[in-house]
């Protein structure tokens, strides 16, 4: 679930991204205004809280979307995603901190679409351009100019200030991204004001029960028992199709270690390739 919330594709008008969130609220209810479950270890709690806003769902869906995406930097083999980390360290003398940019209300698509037209034009020799070429060259330069101003939002996440960041300035990439990473999970699992946290309570039989306040703090604390590996995530054997994964464990909804699909449709569809 934390992977279709954070994977969730804003895009520029207010309408399309009310729907997105009402199609996702309509699964699985809402992020902040109730607990996720009933546990007979809660005490009972006030919920004076005001109806979740559009800018509250666009923000936690960012916050996740960016744990998420550094979680997959992080894991991700080869020397592109290794420089795509170092460009977004900042190592200065006394402040070493993770940058990383969002494009408000851009959807990925266009995104995609836009950089690979730019990029396209910019890497030919300029003589070898019409004038056509020339004219959408510049035009596409200036959108780009103004969406960087007016659509991309840099944030700046501290690892380490003042003494501390002596001690990180030469630490490899890899390290700074896992300090980062645990960074803003653990102020997500705290945080006192969304609220997002998660409670730990012993058992009567002395176990420890994790209880999530929300369904925004169920969906972090799934994510970091991933980082931690206490749940093994794991592509459905027929990804190309459901874009799904699945996720083993022991615990209620996680799966067997000897799953390889995610559903019985992907099961039919298994079949359906399998027998031609």
């Amino acid at each position: 679930m934390f992977r279709e919330f954070a994977g969730i594709d804003f895009s520029v008008t207010k309408a399309a991204n009310a729907q997105k969130i009402l199609s996702f609220a309509s699964d699985y209810g809402c992020i902040i205004e109730l607990p996720c479950d009933y546990h007979p270890l809660r005490q009972e709690q006030q919920w004076d809280r005001k109806p979740t806003t559009l800018k509250e769902w666009f923000r936690a869906s960012e916050h996740l979307s960016m744990a998420v995406d550094l979680w997959t930097l992080i894991n991700t083999q080869g020397i592109h995603a290794r420089i795509e980390l170092e460009s977004r360290m900042e190592r200065n003398k006394g402040f070493v901190a993770y940058r990383w940019s969002h494009q408000l209300g851009v959807p990925s698509s266009s995104r995609d679409w836009f950089s690979g037209k730019l990029l396209g034009l910019r890497a030919r020799n300029p003589n070898d351009l019409s004038e056509k070429e020339k004219r959408e060259l510049a035009g596409l330069e200036k959108a780009s100019r103004e969406q960087l101003e007016t659509r991309s939002r840099v944030e700046r996440l501290p690892i380490a200030v003042e003494k501390e960041a002596a001690r990180w300035l030469n630490a490899s990439t890899l390290q700074l991204a896992q300090r980062t990473l645990r960074e803003v999970i653990n102020k997500a699992l705290t945080d006192h004001e969304k609220p997002c946290r998660t409670l730990t309570i012993p058992a009567p039989d002395m176990r420890l029960v994790r209880l999530p306040e929300n369904l925004l703090s169920y969906m972090w604390l799934c994510f970091a028992r991933v980082v931690a590996g206490e749940i093994e995530e794991r592509p459905c054997e027929m990804f190309d199709h459901c874009k799904k994964y699945l996720y083993i464990g022991h615990g209620p909804g996680l799966q067997r270690s000897d799953a390889t699909l995610c559903s019985p449709v992907c099961r039919q569809r298994k079949r359906r390739y399998r027998d031609g």
